[in-house]
């Protein structure tokens, strides 16, 4: 049986989907909107798009701006559309299907930034030890290094499926992966989470890879690097079992990583550099949570933070 090649498009609502947690709502309204603008660009006999992206243009973008102008799309509508273009122009970036992205220099209305999704330590804590209670041996020690590998090192989902056993320094307690335009990095973790991970490597990972061969840190039941779905599917579970918020996805991870160090006093450098950020401004929501957190610890523990009465 051959099996059909999927299009760029389908391997982004995957993305979408796998690696962002987005809704079906959200996915739904992508797709409809990459259609559109790529059944407006096919009526352009010099842009062929399924295999020529790259001909897609800053001008071109602008053009389809002004199409959903002239056509009476409403503000927030055209907002949408347009995250849409450039989420997925951008998507195709980091996956080298185009050289550059042509959406870069094209701002989106501002529609009121929406905080990313954080969850306390304590369940964060409770997330990583359902693993040992809800699963058994070689599954368990795997499940274990890998939610102790994400939050430990606040990489991208993708990152951590992709790691091989060279790029972990286990005497070093750190981490090297490689984040979008391949740039390189080195991350430390904590001193649980490079036992977990020893640990899984020296017993679980050997049970998991049977007469198989392969370099990926995280292998699947057969034997063969975990998928981005598999992350998803793997951390969906364990916070189900959890009583977690079913929004909960990789990057729900990595967003409490960088809140949480940012609430423990690390610089926003740091937590920048950690996180492959190319600009600062990116690391920057995160002082937005911590700044709400610190607000809600005054709360709970002054005496007078909640009180009415303001008479000296």
């Amino acid at each position: 049986m051959i099996m059909r090649t999927k299009t760029q498009i389908e391997r982004f609502l995957e993305h979408l989907t796998v690696v962002r947690g987005s809704s079906n709502h959200t996915v739904e309204s992508y797709h409809s909107d990459i259609v559109q603008f790529e059944s407006l660009l096919g009526k352009d006999s010099n842009c062929v798009l399924e295999h020529k992206w790259g001909e897609v243009d800053n001008e071109t973008i602008r053009s389809y701006i002004k199409l959903l102008n002239d056509r009476g799309y409403l503000p927030s509508t055209r907002a949408r559309k347009l995250a849409a273009i450039k989420s997925f122009l951008g998507f195709l970036h980091h996956e080298g299907v185009i050289s550059s992205d042509p959406s870069d220099e094209i701002t989106l209305p501002r529609q009121g930034s929406k905080l990313p999704n954080v969850i306390s330590v304590e369940k964060i804590r409770s997330l990583i030890e359902s693993t040992l209670i809800h699963s058994k041996y070689p599954i368990a020690e795997r499940d274990h290094a890998l939610l102790n590998t994400a939050y430990a090192t606040g990489m991208r989902a993708t990152e951590i499926v992709s790691l091989n056993i060279s790029d972990i320094d286990l005497k070093a307690s750190r981490v090297k992966c490689f984040g979008k335009g391949s740039k390189e990095r080195v991350v430390p973790i904590y001193p649980a989470a490079s036992n977990s991970i020893s640990t899984y490597i020296r017993k679980g990972r050997k049970s998991l890879l049977k007469s198989t061969q392969s370099d990926a840190v995280f292998l699947n039941k057969r034997g063969q690097r975990v998928s981005r779905q598999g992350f998803w599917l793997i951390l969906k579970r364990y916070a189900r079992l959890s009583d977690l918020d079913h929004t909960v996805t990789p990057h729900t991870l990595r967003h409490s990583f960088a809140t949480h160090l940012l609430e423990g006093g690390a610089p926003i450098n740091h937590v920048q550099e950690l996180l492959g950020h190319a600009s600062i401004a990116t690391t920057q929501v995160y002082t937005h949570l911590t700044t709400e957190h610190v607000r809600e610890e005054y709360e709970a523990a002054h005496p007078r933070a909640l009180s009415k009465d303001y008479n000296n």
